[in-house]
């Protein structure tokens, strides 16, 4: 069953994070699941049932306007802020809570996925 947390820093702020499997107090790992252009964190986190492990906790970040960046990646990296920045400070913020649950960086993963739209 997903659960639900917000980003607490801009332009993502609000935004919630799904997660799913292992609560992290009881998680062994973590996996992060990032979605793409136009999808949604919801999208994503579907995908944890296809690799799901009772010990491991997934987390599903959302990006505001189901987008972590406005323009392309080719795209000069001034054009794509602050939203670029603040897509990386989401997924730092991330990392930070599941080091607080004493999750050790190790053995977390960060899966993205991109599509071009």
């Amino acid at each position: 069953m997903a659960r639900e947390w917000a980003l607490p820093r801009a332009p993502h702020a609000g935004q919630p994070v799904l997660t799913a499997g292992a609560p992290l107090d009881r998680a062994a790992a973590a996996v992060i699941l990032v979605h793409g252009r136009g999808a949604s964190a919801g999208d994503i986190l579907s995908l944890a049932g296809e690799f799901f492990h009772s010990n491991v906790a997934y987390l599903a970040p959302q990006a505001a306007g189901n987008t972590w960046y406005p323009f392309s990646f080719l795209a000069s990296l001034d054009r794509n802020e602050p939203f670029l920045s603040g897509a990386l400070d989401a997924l730092a913020v991330l990392l930070e809570n599941l080091a607080a649950a004493g999750l050790p960086a190790e053995p977390s993963g960060l899966d993205v996925f991109h599509q071009k739209r």
